[in-house]
């Protein structure tokens, strides 16, 4: 996936509940942004600078190192290489899981861990190399005097030659026996309060993204929020069943076989059962603005309301009624006051016998 995608790809943290802070050099973006979308895919609430930040703002930097503070943010994830040993930035980030008002608000620091963007293998001997390649190198004397200091306190500090803080192996090292993204995920899981995104909120990425038309990215987040979240489950069945163009893309295609190994499809019906029943989640609408450019036309809106009236389930129908009416249509704003005034009993007699008496 190019950088452009991947870019699209990036969900905003939700600063609101726990998260990890991703600490890597911009010029390892491609490894670091394709890694932070699949984690983000698989639920976890991650905090990255190009998701988060408007770099347009000259405190850019300081907003950063807040996010590390944040008693919200329980672990620093640090992605390694020649590059983010030779940031100061990187380094003022690890640093900030240390500092005082971090140690403050966390009583005690932020703990941090290492993935490796090549193969390190020994710390030690990879900084000492690095020291020995800028030296020789034919960079000015000024900008020598900046790096090398920087990779001196990462040695000293944070990353010993002992070869003992706890690393992630590069997903290139041919010598991996384990899932490159599950180790991941246990270091993520080590810590008490896990920073995973609420159900409801993968539910709404996964919204943007169909109006969006990245379906892959929606159809994964869905995935996610189904396994607790009733409106994403119905999303998600009803997506897949009426999107016949979508599933003859390949990649689509293994998306599918992946859904149904995990959801499998004899539960989808039982699920959007269940939501009809409980009749409480009037943001189901959201789905119906999702397929495409026809469902944001008033009158379309207007149409689905009266399916919605079939089924008996007065909140949607008043929800989509609603948006119809505030978007100019007539139709829907002289029949909203009516199906706001009846009765719950009085609707559901209506919509069993002939729902055009109601709408």
């Amino acid at each position: 996936m190019d950088l452009k995608s991947l870019h699209k790809d990036l969900l905003p943290c939700d600063v609101e509940s726990p998260y990890v802070f991703v600490s890597y050099s911009s010029k390892d973006k491609e490894i670091v942004w394709a890694d932070v979308v699949e984690l983000q895919h698989r639920g976890y609430n991650l905090w990255i600078d190009e998701a988060n930040l408007d770099m347009t703002k000259d405190s850019w930097e300081e907003d950063a190192l807040k996010a590390i503070e944040s008693s919200n943010c329980v672990l620093l994830a640090f992605y390694v290489s020649r590059n983010s040993l030779t940031s100061e930035a990187c380094l003022n980030e690890i640093e900030t899981t240390k500092g005082e008002l971090t140690i403050k608000k966390h009583f005690g620091n932020v703990p941090f861990f290492a993935i490796e963007c090549e193969n390190i293998n020994n710390i030690g001997d990879y900084i000492q190399s690095n020291v020995e390649k800028i030296q020789s190198s034919n960079l000015e004397k000024r900008e020598k005097d900046k790096l090398i200091p920087i990779l001196f306190d990462f040695s000293k500090r944070w990353f010993t030659p002992d070869n003992k803080k706890v690393r992630i192996h590069s997903k290139y090292d041919r010598n991996r026996f384990s899932d490159y993204f599950e180790d991941i995920e246990i270091e993520f899981k080590r810590h008490q309060r896990e920073a995973k995104f609420k159900p409801e909120r993968l539910y709404r990425f996964a919204v943007d993204n169909i109006v969006k038309e990245n379906l892959y990215s929606a159809i994964k987040l869905l995935m996610i929020g189904a396994k607790s979240y009733l409106p994403a489950s119905l999303l998600l069945s009803h997506f897949l069943r009426n999107s016949l163009e979508f599933k003859d893309d390949e990649q689509a295609k293994q998306l599918w076989n992946l859904v149904e190994r995990t959801i499998p499809s004899h539960t989808w019906g039982q699920r959007g059962k269940e939501e009809e029943m409980r009749r409480c989640y009037s943001e189901a609408i959201a789905w119906l603005l999702a397929f495409g450019e026809k469902y944001r036309l008033p009158e379309y809106l207007y149409d689905a309301s009266k399916n919605w009236v079939k089924k008996g389930c007065k909140e949607q129908t008043v929800a989509v009624l609603k948006l119809a009416a505030a978007m100019g249509y007539e139709k829907a704003s002289l029949f909203l006051p009516i199906i706001q005034r009846e009765s719950k009993e009085k609707f559901l007699e209506k919509a069993n016998t002939n729902e055009e008496a109601v709408i």
